[in-house]
């Protein structure tokens, strides 16, 4: 049964338009805003989305990317929705969102540094290493703003790699553990 185009254009505008600095809706809102059957809405909008270069994705509690799958339903109420580029971001289209050149670096070198050493390191480490290639006063705001975004995260006195690290971006690409896609 094809699924109402008004149930599709409410369900992207509800995950199109986001607040503070973490995107996407939780599975019980974008439910409460489509009804019941807002899984097979989420479905058809991520093929309509395929055209435009983007896909919509389920990410649960732990930070991992959970396959939307009515047999799941429990655990999707749970998960937050949120749309993402389906490859990668050129260097204008992240510049155009509202990200800097420099931050963009600093969240590049960041993660790097934070893979090869496990996954974590010590703030003071991290926060010394980006002092020294990046410009002092921006550091620490760019630090405690991908922080904030989900892109790093904070347990004591060490960073790890965020949940949004993990969804968004290719981080074997990044650190050369998977050869590039040609044309990509």
């Amino acid at each position: 049964m094809p699924v109402p185009s008004e149930k599709v254009r409410r369900a992207a505008r509800t995950l199109l338009f986001r607040s503070g600095l973490k995107p996407g809706v939780k599975g019980w809102e974008l439910r409460k805003v489509v009804g019941n059957d807002y899984l097979e809405v989420v479905k058809a909008l991520d093929e309509r989305l395929t055209d435009l270069g983007l896909r919509v994705v389920a990410v649960g509690g732990d930070g991992d990317e959970v396959p939307i799958d009515p047999e799941r339903e429990d655990e999707l109420r749970k998960c937050t929705f949120l749309i993402l580029m389906r490859g990668p971001v050129s260097v204008q289209e992240a510049s155009t969102a509202g990200w800097r050149i420099d931050d963009l670096a600093m969240l590049s070198v960041a993660l790097l540094y934070l893979i090869s050493r496990g996954g974590r390191a010590g703030h003071r480490e991290l926060l010394s290493l980006l002092r020294s290639r990046f410009r002092q006063p921006r550091v620490d705001y760019v630090l405690n703003r991908l922080i904030k975004m989900g892109y790093l995260e904070e347990e004591g006195n060490q960073i790890l790699i965020g949940w949004r690290s993990r969804i968004e971006i290719d981080l074997k690409r990044l650190s050369g553990l998977e050869a590039p896609v040609e044309g990509g």
